[in-house]
């Protein structure tokens, strides 16, 4: 018999979670950013509801992080998806299980991470849930949100010869993480300011909920999602809703300085870091070709950052092929293949 840990996370979702059957006109299941549901069909407003959970030793090492990085992070990253639905917040339900000899003090500064936030994009928290923990700390958060009828998106949506774009640039969390993990390694050699700004982009990803409005009042959307896992991951799941194959520019792909120095001083590759890390938090979207020039400079003009294209969408089905200087580097990266067949 098969043990769980020979699937991945999207192979046990579709397994043995995706399985309700009959879903209402009026809700929408497993399958992107958020579950959306109208209690009222003839609203035009659409209720949002995400929820993500980090355990100890496996998305965080407690020695090595600010528990206010790790209230900020907690939450940050739901955030992330309520945008990437084009959608907004309207509350926050927090449970967590607590080891015996956590200190009060430790609380105090994770609340703080955890309201700076809430604080900021003023979400209330409505409630959630405190345990004892025998062991590890281990964090459950819910965000609810809501969209409207003309502003929602979802990742499903794209066509053939639209254009694929990215809000951000891509590998620096996994640079980050890098670094966290080779605390003692040469890695110690880096330049200590682009060491503290990749591991700052780890603990603190972007928090886009304007970026994801502003998206998704623009008809040239197509589709949204948010970059959690890496773009030879999450890109895929958007092709795999629309059937649909991507070819990606590598030379496209945005990098920040910081990634530069790092992949110069390090044996890390920028660009494999930017395709294949996760926890960047940018959107990634798929443009009607005839208005991504508009697009591109209404949204450097509103936000005073660049917007990037980095790809098309083609009739290759299912087939993410990835090119640098004319030619094809890769095809279907390895955290692509949960996705084949």
């Amino acid at each position: 018999m098969s043990k769980i840990s020979d699937l991945n996370e999207k192979e046990i979702i579709e397994k043995y979670f995706n399985r309700s059957k009959n879903l209402p006109d009026q809700c929408r299941g497993i399958g992107d950013d958020c579950a959306a549901y109208k209690s009222d069909p003839a609203s035009a407003e659409w209720q949002l509801v995400t929820t993500d959970a980090l355990v100890e030793g496996t998305h965080f090492i407690m020695d090595r992080i600010d528990p206010g990085d790790l209230g900020y992070k907690s939450i940050a990253v739901n955030l992330s998806d309520i945008a990437a639905m084009g959608g907004t917040p309207t509350g926050a339900y927090i449970s967590v299980a607590l080891p015996d000899e956590l200190r009060t003090g430790w609380m105090d500064k994770f609340s703080d991470g955890i309201f700076e936030v809430c604080d900021r994009w003023q979400i209330p928290v409505l409630g959630g849930d405190t345990i004892v923990s025998s062991h590890k700390f281990y964090i459950s958060m819910t965000i609810t949100g809501q969209v409207s009828d003309a502003r929602i998106r979802y990742r499903k949506g794209a066509e053939e010869g639209d254009v694929i774009c990215v809000t951000g640039p891509l590998g620096d969390s996994a640079a980050g993480l890098r670094i966290i993990l080779e605390v003692g390694s040469a890695m110690d050699s880096l330049d200590r300011t682009v060491r503290k700004r990749l591991v700052q982009k780890h603990y603190r990803p972007p928090i886009n909920l304007d970026l994801g409005n502003w998206l998704g009042d623009r008809d040239e959307v197509k589709a949204l999602m948010d970059i959690s896992d890496g773009i030879s991951s999450d890109l895929p799941e958007m092709m795999k809703y629309n059937s649909l194959g991507a070819n990606i520019v590598r030379e496209d792909i945005p990098l920040s300085d910081e990634i530069k120095v790092f992949e110069d001083q390090t044996p890390f590759s920028a660009f494999l870091l930017a395709e294949d890390g996760g926890e960047d938090y940018h959107l990634l979207l798929a443009v009607d070709a005839s208005g991504v020039d508009a697009l591109k400079r209404d949204f450097e003009a509103a936000f005073g950052r660049p917007f990037n294209t980095i790809g098309t969408f083609t009739d290759q089905h299912r087939d993410l092929l990835i090119f640098q200087e004319e030619q094809r580097v890769r095809k279907n990266p390895a955290s692509f293949q949960q996705f084949a067949g």
